[in-house]
């Protein structure tokens, strides 16, 4: 009886917590011809909406890989300044190192606005002018994609587009949901194995 009630309350508590994100897979796929005949080393890259976001991003997405036994380093540890890894570079660095992988993790379309959160702001102009304001919520919609290039293909191995919405302030919430479906679909597809 105690265990009924415990999950009852716990799935109570879930029902009633409002998510403040939302993920929705848009399309993955990869090349058939690629066998991944060799252990790679991954270079996590993001460019993302704020260099915070995108330490957080390479964070994750390196633990991921590594749970999953790819070697993986997130690149702001390597090259702080996502500046540098430009094309020329990034050809030059697959073509000496053939086990070096890149995934390249990429914000585009990045829309912005604000919603009223619904919530009063207890604030000094609310109590000078006599009465309530309203603490507004700043969104964010913006399509995750993501390429996996490997030494010796012209182009990418495996790509990803994911479509994130979230409020900024739980944004590193909603990269982890992210990062579980990235590393889903990069399962479902065997370039995980692969890259083993």
């Amino acid at each position: 009886m105690k265990h009924s009630l415990f999950f009852i309350s716990l799935l109570l508590l879930l029902v009633s917590c409002k998510s403040n994100s939302s993920l929705t897979h848009l399309h993955s796929d990869h090349d058939a011809n690629w066998e991944g005949e060799q252990s790679y080393q991954v270079l996590v890259t993001a460019n993302f909406l704020n260099p915070g976001l995108r330490q957080y991003y390479e964070t994750e997405m390196t633990r991921a890989l590594q749970k999953e036994k790819v070697g993986a380093v997130a690149s702001f540890t390597v090259y702080p300044n996502l500046s540098t890894l430009n094309t020329k570079f990034i050809q030059d660095m697959m073509r000496s190192r053939p086990n070096v992988a890149l995934l390249f993790s990429e914000a585009n379309t990045v829309n912005r606005s604000q919603q009223s959160s619904g919530q009063k702001a207890d604030s000094i102009f609310s109590k000078l002018r006599g009465g309530d304001t309203i603490d507004w919520d700043n969104r964010f919609s913006v399509i995750i994609q993501n390429s996996l290039f490997v030494g010796g293909q012209e182009s990418a191995v495996w790509w990803n587009r994911t479509k994130l919405v979230a409020v900024e302030s739980d944004g590193r919430e909603a990269i982890k949901d992210l990062v579980q479906i990235e590393v889903k679909e990069m399962k479902k597809s065997g370039a995980i194995s692969r890259l083993k």
